[in-house]
């Protein structure tokens, strides 16, 4: 599944993220913090 943004999409929140790959936020975290997966892009 692909989430990243297309020229004139917007970016997804963690939430929503979440919401789509059916887990939640905590785990999003977690796949980050072991380095399963990571943002395609981050918002300063």
């Amino acid at each position: 599944m692909s989430i990243a943004p297309v020229a004139g999409e917007r970016l997804h929140t963690v939430g929503e993220v979440a919401a789509l790959a059916r887990v939640t936020v905590r785990t999003l975290h977690h796949y980050d913090r072991i380095g399963l997966l990571s943002p395609s892009s981050t918002v300063p």
